[in-house]
């Protein structure tokens, strides 16, 4: 991860702009938002973001907000960002972007080129760049995403209709509210995740009352 790649942020707030259901808010940007602010994540949610499906399970996601004619983040204010310490993981990982590699649980790194005028001048290492802006939270949290998210899609697409709802609230409580944000992230992400499977297969055996 020595090599160098021509970039350069100019402050401009062009990479903040046109990004309607674009950046995804995890638990973990919900957490230190949550922190920033002083709040619950419910309120974060409430006051910041959009519920949608990712697949046919019904799995929900979080994207973040945008305003404006030009549908720039919610947090973008005379073109600079006004959570910077708190800013979602894609943000502060721009011009990058990570994914599962071969290995499943191994990382691999992409350049984002959506944006072609960050790319005429400077020059910085990737190797630095994500040692600075890509945390070893982030990355744990992220392999951690990969074993888990294949699992509770599985667990939601064979339950019934019937008990889609109950596993829907399970599921928005332990995977985006059940956080203190004051409390180190990682111990709760692996505790609630534990008890949120327990609880879709305790559905899963549950017998349906016949009427």
């Amino acid at each position: 991860m020595d090599e160098q790649v021509t970039y350069r942020c100019d402050c401009c707030g062009d990479c903040c702009r046109h990004v309607k259901d674009a950046i995804m808010l995890d638990s973990i940007d919900l957490c230190h938002l949550a922190r920033h602010f002083n709040i619950p994540a419910s309120e974060v949610i409430d006051r910041y973001a959009s519920a949608v499906p990712l697949d046919e399970s019904g799995y929900p996601i979080f994207l973040l907000n945008t305003a404006g004619p030009d549908d720039a983040c919610v947090f973008l204010r005379n073109n600079r960002c006004t959570v910077q310490a708190a800013k979602p993981r894609a943000c502060r990982l721009y011009p990058f972007t990570a994914g599962p590699g071969k290995k499943g649980r191994e990382l691999r790194y992409y350049l984002c080129l959506e944006k072609p005028r960050h790319f005429t001048a400077g020059q910085i290492r990737v190797g630095s760049w994500l040692r600075e802006h890509f945390s070893d939270e982030d990355r744990l949290f992220m392999t951690g995403e990969y074993d888990v998210i294949p699992e509770l899609s599985k667990l939601l697409r064979s339950l019934p209709q019937t008990k889609q709802k109950r596993a829907m609230t399970s599921l928005l409580f332990f995977r985006y509210l059940s956080f203190d944000p004051m409390r180190p992230f990682l111990p709760q992400y692996a505790q609630n995740n534990r008890e949120l499977m327990q609880a879709l297969q305790y559905l899963a055996s549950e017998k349906e009352e016949i009427t």
